[in-house]
């Protein structure tokens, strides 16, 4: 997991990367899709995905840095439930990553899978996001698990 995203679980960590985050929102923003690509691997997301990204950092005074906040804070309990009813699930799972995630490492996917008695496919050359990356490639992928 990416080291900041790692210090949101504990105070006073937490509390430091919380304020960082919104203090950096258009740095985050602007380079959340390419940071840690090199520059061939790069890609940009459409005027209308930035705006929608912009104007989804806040809503009614919770930005996305809150939220990651929140949800960090709270990962081991959600973790915990997660896990305790994996038993129940019904649906058929397919883990998909990207080989060049820099946020969530690959490792996390192979545990889910391993978890879930699903498979793991590592999309190659692709980072965090292959659904914005590659979209055919992720459709794909996600339609050949179908029954």
């Amino acid at each position: 997991m990416f080291p900041s995203l790692q210090s949101l679980k504990s105070r006073p960590a937490s509390e430091v990367t919380h304020a960082y985050m919104n203090s950096t929102r258009d740095e985050i923003l602007e380079n959340a899709f390419r940071r840690g690509l090199p520059k061939e691997d790069q890609f940009e997301v459409t005027d209308e995905f930035k705006s929608d990204m912009y104007r989804g950092w806040s809503q009614e005074n919770v930005t996305s840095a809150d939220a990651f906040f929140h949800y960090y804070s709270h990962f081991t309990r959600d973790q915990n439930y997660l896990e305790s009813n994996l038993s129940r699930l019904r649906t058929p799972v397919k883990a998909i990553w990207g080989e060049k995630d820099i946020y969530i490492h690959s490792e996390m996917g192979g545990e889910f899978a391993r978890k879930t008695n699903s498979t793991l496919t590592i999309l190659p050359g692709l980072g965090h996001y292959p659904h914005l990356q590659s979209p055919a490639h992720a459709i794909q992928e996600v339609r050949s698990s179908a029954p």
